[in-house]
């Protein structure tokens, strides 16, 4: 489904991403191929999920903000696993 047109509050995350890729790395300069763009592209994205903190994670990279997450939902060693266990 679609955005209206003019709407950005209605998908802002994705907006916020649009308008980072734009200002950090579309608007850097001229590429000598779509190569190389795709090459550059994957390389800031990484860096943008990898080694950036983001503010909305706790100041966290999204790859750390999913692992601790990931880790916050196995179950604990030394529980027990049933009820009236």
């Amino acid at each position: 489904m679609f955005i209206e047109p003019g709407a950005l509050w209605q998908n802002p995350y994705a907006e916020s991403f649009n308008g980072r890729f734009r200002d950090e790395f579309l608007s850097c300069g001229l590429f000598t191929s779509p190569l190389e763009a795709r090459i550059l592209a994957e390389d800031w994205r990484v860096e943008y999920n990898t080694l950036r903190p983001h503010s909305a994670l706790g100041m966290m990279p999204p790859a750390d903000f999913a692992a601790s997450w990931r880790r916050s939902l196995q179950p604990h060693p030394g529980l027990s696993q049933g009820v009236g266990a």
